[in-house]
């Protein structure tokens, strides 16, 4: 028998308690996390209750269909996915709370526009009922998709999965071709707005 003269690490002996993983640290699925918190804001306002969690497992149970489960989790969801998952959430909210689901992306009408333009937009369409904003940036270590909570003077602030602090306007850039980033700018293009308003579904009288 081999006896082994085992060290035991004591609370407090140097080692601080590790970090804990948010999301987004293990996986890629913001883009779902995006829509259903994008969903439960645009709610927040109009008296409607909002299952969240049953719209997570539709939208999850959408990607499976497709077999894209493993991607999405691991590689993230590119738009052609998102919009099927928008078109997706159109059919759930209509059919489990009557509710109409309308997104759109503004930029793509607009020749020509820069942060200022595109936060300004956003910042009209939060005003309406039942609205909300979805945004898609990118870093240099990152792609990422997140609610836009508000837009107030030169700041951003987020609603997001994972804790995400205030950016600065000025600190956003369109994204163009063979252009060095700062490490600070924050990448965005022409669909990486989403305006997304709920409203109750109208009856024919």
């Amino acid at each position: 028998m081999t006896i082994h003269n085992h060290t035991h690490l004591k609370p407090g002996s140097g080692y601080g308690m590790p970090r804990a993983y948010k999301q987004g640290d293990l996986d890629s699925l913001c883009g779902v996390y995006g829509i259903v918190n994008a969903c439960r804001y645009a709610c927040r306002s109009k008296g409607i209750h909002l299952d969240g969690e049953e719209l997570f497992v539709c939208l999850i149970e959408a990607l499976d269909s497709l077999k894209k489960v493993k991607e999405a989790l691991y590689d993230g969801i590119g738009m052609r996915d998102m919009n099927f998952l928008f078109d997706v959430t159109k059919r759930h909210l209509l059919n489990k709370a009557d509710l109409d689901f309308r997104v759109e992306r503004p930029l793509l009408k607009i020749p020509e526009y820069d942060a200022s333009l595109a936060f300004a937009i956003v910042r009209s369409h939060l005003r309406l009922p039942g609205a909300s904003a979805l945004m898609d940036f990118e870093m240099t270590d990152r792609r990422h998709y997140t609610v836009i909570r508000d837009v107030k003077r030169s700041r951003v602030r987020f609603s997001d999965s994972a804790p995400t602090r205030p950016e600065r306007i000025s600190d956003f850039e369109l994204k163009k071709r063979n252009a060095r980033p700062r490490r600070s700018t924050i990448w965005f293009t022409r669909t990486g707005i989403v305006l997304i308003q709920v409203s109750r579904r109208r009856r024919a009288t």
